[in-house]
């Protein structure tokens, strides 16, 4: 964030300060006049922003191709949505590339943005047969002949359902009664997990998709290591996965294995659980 504002030039640090929540107070009285005014006026602290952003983006590409990768779009707040559309518009003749990955029916919500002359969609078709019996395959190998056909008919070309389904297979697990949807695939996996675990899983979906083991062990009262452990498990379970790095020195980082499994856990909160 902090390198962000160094990429900016007068008066747009303090309004990329103040869209990124950042502490910076101008060295100049014009600068900070203007904020103050911006402060008074929410419509004229977003057109504040909004120039500012583009100032940025347009001074990075002046020194290089620039390349902005959306994952998850679908849950992209419509404020930043906005700006960053804002930006395209306004760098239309300049090295610019903004790659989107969504779901399509919530990226649909969107609607409107980008020109239809700068915009290209690919839509991603379903696994085909083929595919989706070699996906089966692995990730069940012991699995028979019409148990794959069975996955492979109920996946319907969905590579994170043909996963639930091949993975319940693996595992013996009775499936859900009704439809085999994967959210339903999803919550019949979670009602099946240790109750000390799902309480450190309903904890880290409070945090979002990427959490921490210490910011686990606050809200549920156990020892670091402990909610360690035990996430751990979770990640032996391929709920959660442990990941290399982490932005907080000293802290461990875990990343739910999916938004759908995260929004699951999150849906199961109940009014006992520690939130914060």
């Amino acid at each position: 964030q902090r390198d962000a504002l160094v990429e900016a030039a007068g008066a747009s640090a303090a309004f990329l300060a103040e869209m990124l929540d950042v502490p910076f107070e101008p060295t100049d009285d014009e600068t900070r006049e203007q904020l103050v005014a911006a402060r008074r006026s929410p419509p004229l602290m977003i057109e504040r922003i909004r120039e500012s952003f583009n100032e940025l983006v347009r001074r990075a590409c002046a020194r290089r191709p620039l390349v902005v990768v959306l994952e998850d779009f679908q849950w992209t707040d419509a404020p930043s949505v906005r700006l960053l559309d804002a930006a395209l518009r306004a760098s239309a003749d300049r090295p610019l590339v903004v790659l989107a990955l969504a779901r399509l029916e919530p990226a649909q919500a969107f609607g409107g943005l980008w020109p239809e002359t700068m915009a290209q969609r690919l839509v991603l078709p379903p696994l085909a047969a083929r595919a989706a019996t070699e996906l089966a395959r692995r990730l069940s190998p012991h699995a028979s002949d019409s148990a794959i056909a069975r996955i492979v008919r109920e996946g319907d070309g969905n590579p994170l359902l043909l996963e639930e389904l091949a993975r319940a297979e693996r595992e013996d697990r009775p499936p859900p009664s009704g439809p085999r949807t994967l959210a339903a695939m999803l919550h019949a996996r979670l009602d099946r997990v240790a109750p000390e675990l799902r309480l450190v899983l309903r904890a880290a979906s409070v945090f979002g998709k990427t959490f921490w083991a210490g910011g686990v062990a606050a809200l549920t009262g156990l020892e670091p290591k402990a909610a360690e452990a035990r996430l751990a498990d979770l990640a032996a379970a391929e709920i959660v996965v442990a990941q290399a790095e982490s932005k907080l020195a000293g802290e461990r980082a875990f990343v739910f294995r999916t938004d759908l499994a995260r929004e699951a856990t999150y849906a199961s909160l109940t009014e006992s659980d520690p939130t914060g």
